[in-house]
């Protein structure tokens, strides 16, 4: 039986997994897109509920 390790980044317009044995074999990904909030020039918002 081989473990696995999960790799998650939540980004500025998605976030992504990726899911890999120990071996370096990938088992599976997924990206998701999230909206974005620009309240003000510069500024980035999310929906920390949609996020999770």
């Amino acid at each position: 039986m081989s473990s696995l390790l999960l790799g998650v980044d939540i980004g500025t317009a998605s976030s992504k997994g990726v899911l890999v044995r120990d071996d370096g074999t990938v088992v599976a990904t997924a990206t998701r897109a999230h909206e974005v909030s620009m309240p003000h020039p510069g500024w980035v918002e999310h929906d920390a509920q949609q996020v999770w």
